[in-house]
């Protein structure tokens, strides 16, 4: 039912904005520019998607609340919500420079910056050109 859930949502999305023109589309992207540096170092099979995506959830939701974006509260929220489907909440033991290197490589940087869809409250996300290595340095350590 969750994943059948999921995917209406997902298809919603995507009619709403196929081109990638308005920004809406790219809020798919939670937690995703963590779980592909740990796909990328961890090698294919190392991790399911889903489960990357979801430490990479919990990686971005330090970044927010680093930044000030989210409380303590709605983090830990959503790392119990993560927990009660069973879902990994940590991050592979990587260092911050490794995953550094990949992210720099990502794709989704722009002009030197890293670029992340961050968690503003729970259930509402934006999207952040201007992530420094510095906020994303130290998120590697359990949140809870």
């Amino acid at each position: 039912k969750i994943i059948k859930r999921s995917c209406e949502c997902k298809a919603q999305v995507v009619s709403q904005d196929e081109r990638e023109e308005t920004g809406l589309r790219a809020s798919l992207n939670f937690g995703h520019t963590f779980a592909h540096a740990f796909e990328t170092i961890g090698g294919y099979g190392s991790w399911l998607h889903g489960e990357a995506v979801a430490a990479g959830m919990v990686c971005a939701n330090k970044v927010s609340l680093k930044r000030g974006l989210i409380d303590a509260d709605t983090a830990n929220r959503m790392v119990a919500l993560l927990k009660a489907f069973k879902l990994p909440t940590d991050p592979p033991e990587l260092s911050s420079a490794a995953l550094l290197e990949v992210m720099r490589n990502d794709k989704k940087s722009v002009r030197g910056s890293l670029r992340f869809i961050l968690a503003t409250k729970l259930g509402a996300v934006s999207l952040f050109d201007d992530v420094t290595e510095e906020n994303v340095k130290g998120v590697l350590s359990p949140l809870i």
